[in-house]
């Protein structure tokens, strides 16, 4: 029977996970940083209060005797909506969405530790280098599979434009991301198998009489209530969500295809030339709202 970890171990553990410092850990959870560190020099021994507020500011929960993230989604939509506004700032055009209360309090947190760039111009390498940060911890903390929101995977994942497309045809609003198509570059492929966004994954298998597979082998057909499926872009036949969630998304790969993601995020952060970027406006014929169907009814 192991012996269970010590709080020097946990906090160690949870920046380790998370890929934060100390410094930043301390900022997202509002306390001195002189108590994380005295906390993981082992000279204080925090209470269960305090230890749970570290934990639960950086979006991580024990399972076990491991601590994993929480796989709330408040924290990628969160940082797909920051890096929305910030490319937008650069030369854009989209939509502007209010942030809920859970992605308000993780843009909170991106604040105080110092991920949203506010500097001149001239510091835009430093900047691009916070922002990846930001996308990758949130994506991270997000996962894969965001906690609570309905997801299935159908068919083969080799498919996805084809599965896409049949969406289309079936009249349902949708919104595929991951970087490679929202960049529509198939042949530099980040994140291989994109999520696709529906209002209703189990409506869209049963019209299209898919059958049930692994997420590992399937095309993820992820539930969206609204965000992700206003004020996309369109490219190459394809509906796409915003730069900023496919970016985010690419980085929660379960696998290092994350890292190729981040550095994009930076070179494009870094040198994109803005003033002519058609990835950001919102076409007249973009077809926005909740409703989940246009042209027929769900059975």
């Amino acid at each position: 029977m192991t012996a269970p970890m010590s709080a020097r171990m946990i906090i160690r553990q949870v920046c380790v996970r998370m890929r934060l410092s100390r410094t930043e850990l301390a900022r997202f959870a509002e306390v001195s940083p002189s108590t994380v560190g005295r906390i993981v020099a082992g000279t204080l021994d925090p209470t269960w209060g305090m230890l749970t507020r570290l934990l639960d500011a950086a979006g991580t929960r024990f399972v076990g005797d491991d601590v994993r993230p929480t796989g709330d989604p408040a924290a990628g939509a969160a940082a797909a909506l920051v890096l929305d506004r910030l490319l937008v700032s650069l030369g854009g055009r989209l939509r502007q969405r209010k942030p809920t209360t859970a992605m308000q309090s993780w843009i909170d947190r991106f604040e105080r530790a110092g991920f949203i760039p506010h500097g001149p111009e001239t510091q835009r390498f430093m900047q691009a280098i916070q922002v990846r940060r930001m996308v990758e911890i949130a994506a991270t903390v997000s996962g894969p599979l965001p906690r609570g929101v309905p997801a299935l995977a159908v068919g083969d994942a080799r498919h996805w434009r084809e599965a896409a497309l049949q969406i289309d045809e079936a009249g349902f609003d949708y919104a595929a991301s991951g970087l490679a198509p929202a960049l529509e570059l198939p042949d530099a492929s980040f994140h291989a198998t994109p999520r696709i966004y529906v209002s209703d994954p189990a409506a869209v298998a049963r019209v299209l009489r898919w059958p049930e597979t692994s997420p590992e082998r399937g095309v993820l057909l992820m539930s969206s209530d609204g965000p992700e499926l206003s004020g996309i872009t369109c490219g190459h036949a394809l509906r796409l969500t915003s730069l900023g969630r496919a970016f985010v998304d690419a980085c929660s790969a379960p696998s290092d295809r994350w890292r190729s993601a981040g550095a994009a995020l930076q070179a494009v952060l870094r040198d994109r030339p803005w003033d002519h970027s058609p990835y950001f406006s919102t076409p007249s014929s973009s077809r926005t709202g909740n409703s989940m169907t246009r042209r027929r009814a769900v059975p």
